[in-house]
Parts: structure tokens; sequence; C-alpha cells
């Protein structure tokens, strides 16, 4: 680990050597044989782990952090120029350099407010990442997409993501450039999402996308603070597993879902929406049939919370809604909402609803 250092432009000097570290050099490859966790966090001159061209290997590296490294470039592509303007003592060097470096182990990887315009360069080799689950993007302004369509499959096994304060993303993934056949079967491993002060974020991916993605392992979805938000969900996604959705500020949401992703919610547990201006509805009304019915057979706690335009959890009265489960509801600051909704709704455990700031008996 590598904290604070304000003035450190490479971790190495050019001959390779380093106390701190177990590293052994063959040729202009370094290998790092026993390093598991590698930290370089808070380096604003870090320019190169080690000066000049060179490849490196980590066979047993488990989590990679790099934070706050602002000049620092961690992955970059062998071009044929790349001998020539990364010569011997070069200090702009990209920590890895493509397509010599593999993490096979690799479990865990944070990356926040670095050089990189792009986090991940189009030449990454499909195999990169074999045993990646958890992914964290922090701060870094100028990237428009988090995961590029050409990382779905280089990521298959991320179970967690969480992405924040970066200014400039417009979506989380991007559909767009595969085949429509293998495209839909990426991320089906992801089981947690976490996005947080995304300010030009607009959707997790375009709904005019020609294929979707295998979410139905996704267990908890969080949204906070995306003020540009205009939709939550794709109407064509499934939430199979989904447990926990949560949303708090995002202005633009006039609706939270559909009425078939609604449909879809069959083991959500907790349902929390705060704070979204301009949100009229939670189940957008796309009319239909009168004993059209929805069901959330698992869903017990509820939040409605500083929702000034909120009239209804769906207007229209064309779906029944059930909720076997729902044992507490709390709403607070709803002045339009008069009613839950038009239509039927059943809920046989619900005793009372909780308005203002009364503590639960």
């Amino acid at each position: 680990m590598v904290v604070g250092c304000s003035s450190l432009e490479a971790v190495f000097d050019v001959e390779g050597t380093n106390v701190n570290v177990d590293c052994s050099s063959l040729g202009n490859t370094n290998v790092f044989p026993k390093i598991t966790c590698l930290s370089l966090l808070n380096l604003p001159q870090l320019r190169s782990f080690y000066p000049g061209a060179h490849t490196s290997q980590w066979p047993l590296l488990e989590q990679l952090r790099v934070l706050d490294c602002h000049k620092l470039d961690v992955f970059g592509f062998e071009t044929p120029t790349f001998q020539q303007i990364h010569g011997e003592g070069n200090l702009d060097m990209p920590l890895f350099l493509l397509p010599h470096v593999a993490f096979p182990n690799l479990e865990e990887l944070t990356l926040g407010r670095i050089r990189d315009t792009e986090i991940w360069p189009e030449q990454f080799p499909v195999d990169s990442f074999p045993r990646l689950r958890v992914l964290y993007v922090y701060r870094n302004r100028d990237i428009l997409v988090v995961i590029p369509s050409f990382m779905l499959q280089i990521l298959h096994n991320l179970e967690v993501l969480n992405v924040g304060r970066c200014s400039s993303v417009k979506e989380v993934f991007q559909l767009e450039g595969l085949d429509e056949e293998n495209q839909a079967k990426r991320l089906g491993r992801l089981r947690e999402i976490f996005l947080f002060y995304l300010p030009g974020l607009t959707h997790l991916w375009k709904e005019n996308s020609k294929s979707s993605l295998d979410l139905q392992s996704l267990e908890s979805l969080e949204v906070w603070n995306c003020d540009s938000l205009i939709n939550s969900v794709p109407s064509s996604v499934s939430f199979q597993n989904l447990a926990t959705l949560n949303v708090q500020s995002c202005g633009s949401l006039r609706s939270l879902i559909s009425p078939s992703v609604a449909k879809s919610l069959v083991k959500l547990k907790t349902l929390k929406i705060g704070g979204s201006d301009m949100m009229e509805e939670v189940v957008a009304n796309e009319g239909g049939e009168a004993t059209d019915e929805i069901t959330f057979y698992k869903l017990q706690h509820m939040e409605l919370l500083y929702l000034p335009n909120l009239t209804s959890f769906s207007s229209g009265g064309y779906y029944i809604f059930s909720f076997p489960s729902l044992e507490q509801m709390l709403v607070k600051e709803c002045p339009k909402m008069k009613m839950f909704s038009p239509s039927l709704v059943t809920t046989p455990r619900l005793e009372r609803i909780k308005v203002g700031d009364d503590d639960w008996p």
C-alpha cells in the first residue's frame, strides 16, 4: 500500500528496486509473485509504477485500489509507437500494459480520480478478469459510460457494482455494438447495484437498445441523487430476485417502474422512494384491463417520503394491487396523495399506515 505521498512520481526507480515489494525482473517483464493486494491512494503526482516500457505479471493479486492518482493511466495498450514514446526512464507509463497483463485471481477493483478519460481500453482481452466480483468506480469526471458493450463479456462474473460522484456519466451499461443473442446473457451474476451522485445519468441503459441484460440475479438496486434520471429501469427488464429497491432524490422521475417490471418483483421485500420532486406515481399508468392484477408477494416494508407531486401509487384504476405480506407503510410529505390507488387494493396484514414522524408501535 502506498498512501499520501504528495510528490511521488514512481513507485520503483529505474533499476526496479524497492524495499517494500517482493518482485523479480525478467527482461522487460516485472513479476510480482506474492502480492495479493495493491493500493495506490492519494498520490497526486504519481505517473507510473515503474518507469519506461515494460510489462508486468500479478498471478496472486486479489484486490486492486487506485484512488486520487490524477496523473496515472491505469490501463494502456501497446501500439506500434509505444516503445518509442515510452522509452527507458519515461515516467508517463500506464500501470498495466495490454494485452500483456492478466488478472487471474483479481476479485475486487476500485478506480477513482485517475487520469484516464475512459476507464477501459477497447483492446481488453476477454479473459482479463475471470474472477472479478466487485467493481467500485468513484469520482471519474470524464467517463460517459461505466461499462461499455465490449466489457460486458469480460466482466461476466461481476456481483457488486458501486458507482458514485462521476459527473459526466450518462448511462451505466452500454448495449449497442454486440449481437443480441449473447449480449442479453451478460452480467447474469450481478447481485447488487448502488449508484449515487451521478448528476448526468439519464438511463441505466437505453430503452431503445435492441437487447437487454440478464439481471435475474439482482437482489438490491439503490439509486441516490441522480437528478437527470428519467428512467429508473427499462420496461424490458425482469427482476425476479430483487429484494430491495431504494430510489432517493432523483428529481426527474415521473414514475418509478412500468407495470411489466412491477409484475416481475415477486421477491421484493423493501421499497423506499424519497425526495423525487416530479414523481406522480410509482407504477406507471400504461392502460390495460381493469382486472389486471399486480401482486407484490413478499413486500413487507414500503416508504414514500417527500414526494410533493405524488398523487397515487398508480393512477387510472387499471390494476388491482395485492400486498399479502405488507406490514409497515410510511407516508410523509406527500401532500397530493389523497388515496393510495383508485383501484382495488388488498393488504391483509397491514394494520395501519404511518403518516409523519411518529414512531412505529
